[in-house]
């Protein structure tokens, strides 16, 4: 079984496009929420990834780079929401 540290350098090596084309391939259920006005990393590059996830859902933050601090429970309501839809699943009568 590989160490903590071996598992973390695993996931460091994995590079931007081999974690793109698996998006791709793979197209798990994916909400992206991003701090409109982060300056780190603007938000016109949140929206590239709703061209290989098409039925991802994005939005977009009235914050910055540090949107959970400061968004925490408006970010904390959409991933309930989202993963109460997506764990259901369509088929189910709750």
């Amino acid at each position: 079984m590989p160490s903590q540290e071996q598992r973390l350098h695993g996931c460091a090596s994995v590079t931007h496009e081999t974690a793109v084309d698996k998006l791709r391939t793979r197209r798990p259920p994916t909400l992206i929420v991003w701090g409109q006005d982060d300056a780190i990393f603007p938000a016109d590059g949140a929206r590239p990834y709703l061209r290989d996830l098409p039925e991802a859902e994005l939005h977009l933050l009235d914050t910055g780079h540090f949107a959970l601090e400061d968004k925490g429970d408006e970010i904390g309501a959409l991933m309930h929401e989202f993963l109460g839809r997506k764990l259901r699943g369509p088929s189910s009568h709750r």
